[in-house]
């Protein structure tokens, strides 16, 4: 299986990296050492740019990644709409593209993946729910 890795740094971690070279080597040491991947490349972004993410993007509609090793789904993407969005159309491509978000330890295609969604689907519903009461509330509505 083909696997890229993604890493977004923010504005901090860009002070504590002290080698991009390092970080790469990590993910590179990490996805290698799965007998079935194999690393295909490590696309980074430095605060708000996200190059390296088109340009991860561009491989993965090519056909030339398999899988996406990333940090954590907030990494991947900010919010939860586009998470789900991207995940979703990853999916559909043929052959589907997975993502593993390795702080939730959850990857895109998978039963677990689906019950994060529903979870998250539901919870974002509620809060929509509470915020709409409690406007009513302070309109008097």
């Amino acid at each position: 299986m083909r696997v890229a890795a993604y890493h977004r740094l923010s504005a901090p971690d860009i002070e504590q990296v002290t080698s991009f070279e390092l970080l790469k080597r990590s993910y590179e040491e990490r996805i290698n050492r799965c007998r079935r991947f194999k690393c295909v490349g490590c696309y980074i972004d430095e605060g708000d740019s996200r190059a390296g993410f088109e340009q991860l993007m561009e491989a993965v509609q090519s056909g030339q990644i398999d899988r996406i090793e990333t940090g954590s789904a907030f990494e991947f993407i900010e919010n939860v709409d586009d998470l789900i969005s991207a995940a979703q159309k990853l999916k559909s491509l043929d052959p589907p593209v997975q993502v593993h978000f390795a702080n939730e330890d959850v990857t895109t295609g998978t039963i677990m993946w689906d019950h994060c969604v529903g979870f998250l689907t539901g919870y974002l519903s509620a809060m929509e729910r509470a915020a709409e009461r409690r406007e009513r509330v302070m309109c008097g509505t």
